[in-house]
């Protein structure tokens, strides 16, 4: 989320090692790390700074905070 207030934008989710032939992640994947597929891990995301997901920086989707102008959300 580079239009975040943060000066470096705002990371949302990092998963790392997701295998090639993965094409679909299950519903809840980003707050349960046994849903990922194997091999894959979760990262740190700025979740761990507010504390909305809890001490593990789970998922958390876009939204900007209300009355904020519109943020564009890289997918990589």
């Amino acid at each position: 989320d580079p239009d975040a207030p943060t000066g470096a934008g705002f990371w949302h989710w990092t998963v790392y090692n997701i295998p090639p032939t993965t094409t679909s992640l299950p519903q809840g994947a980003g707050n349960a790390p046994g849903s990922l597929p194997m091999g894959a891990y979760g990262g740190a995301t700025d979740f761990l700074d507010t504390g909305a997901t809890g001490a593990n920086g789970n998922y958390g989707g876009p939204c900007p905070p209300v009355a904020d102008k519109p943020h564009r959300y890289i997918f990589t």
